[in-house]
């Protein structure tokens, strides 16, 4: 615009919801479909600047954590084989744009939720 003293502009950023989609289920047995648990985001793992993804057992012991928001769960705890079961996870993160993990793109809210594994 222009004003009486020059010229003046703005911006805004929109920040959409972040869209984060993570399975209910998985089978690391090998086969290279779905042997791997991890959450899928519809921004590249790069535009991170927070990000902590954790599972735990039933009775709450830490099986997994990561920082890297590429990196997934094998289905391994200590170097062995994890048994047959409903694991919990938990999520936190933030974008470079301030967008934060919060919820789903149905609207449920995604910080955390559970995991049945198969063998």
């Amino acid at each position: 615009t222009t004003e009486f003293c020059g010229e003046s502009s703005a911006s805004i950023d929109i920040l959409c919801p972040l869209d984060v989609q993570v399975p209910n289920v998985f089978t690391p047995d090998g086969d290279e479909a779905n042997d791997t648990f991890q959450p899928f985001f519809g921004v590249p793992a790069t535009d991170f600047v927070e990000y902590r993804f954790a599972v735990y057992s039933r009775w709450g012991e830490k099986v997994f954590e990561t920082t890297d928001p590429t990196e997934a769960w094998d289905g391994t705890y200590n170097d062995e084989l994890a048994v047959s079961d409903v694991y919990i996870w938990t999520l936190e993160g933030k974008t470079r744009l301030g967008q934060e993990i919060d919820k789903s793109p149905n609207g449920e809210t995604v910080r955390s939720g559970d995991v049945t594994l198969i063998r």
